[in-house]
C-alpha cells in the first residue's frame, strides 16, 4: 500500500470529512486520493459557510461574538492551540467578505467571544438536509 498523500500532524480537515448521518453533520461525499487536498477544502468551506457567523453587534463591553460548528469544541486542539488560531482557520474557509471580517478583528486585537452552534442530532433525511 503506497500513500500519495499524507498529513504530517494533525489534519483539522477531515472533522468536515467524517458525518454521523445528523442533521448538522457534514455532508456524506466522495473523496479521492488523486485529489483529497482539494476535497478537504471543499469540506471544510461547505460546513464553515453554512455554520460560521459573527452576531452584527456588538455586547455593550465591545465583545464580538463568533458562532462555530461544534466541531470546533469537540476537537478544538486540532483547529488552533488558542481562540486567534481557531478564528484565523476560519477565516480560511468562510466566504471571503466572512473571512476578511474575522481576519479584521485578529489584527485589530478585538475581543471575541466564542460559542458554538447546538448540534442537531436528529437523523438526517435522505438526500439533503432540511
Amino acid at each position: 500500500l503506497h500513500w500519495h498523500w499524507q498529513p504530517s500532524g494533525p489534519e483539522p480537515r477531515i472533522h468536515f470529512a467524517l458525518s454521523l448521518g445528523a442533521v448538522s453533520s457534514p455532508d456524506v461525499r466522495l473523496y479521492s486520493v488523486d485529489t483529497l487536498d482539494q476535497d478537504l477544502n471543499a469540506a471544510a468551506r461547505a460546513v464553515c459557510a453554512r455554520d460560521v457567523t459573527i452576531l452584527s453587534n456588538t455586547d455593550t463591553r465591545g465583545v464580538k461574538t463568533v458562532y462555530l460548528p461544534k466541531i470546533f469544541k469537540w476537537h478544538a486542539k486540532d483547529f488552533g492551540a488558542n481562540k486567534t488560531e481557531i478564528l484565523a482557520f476560519c477565516a480560511d474557509f468562510v466566504p471571503e467578505a466572512l473571512g476578511a471580517e474575522l481576519r479584521g478583528l485578529i489584527q485589530a486585537g478585538a475581543t471575541v467571544k466564542i460559542k458554538y452552534q447546538d448540534f442537531d442530532w436528529r437523523r438526517r433525511p435522505y438526500g439533503r438536509p432540511p
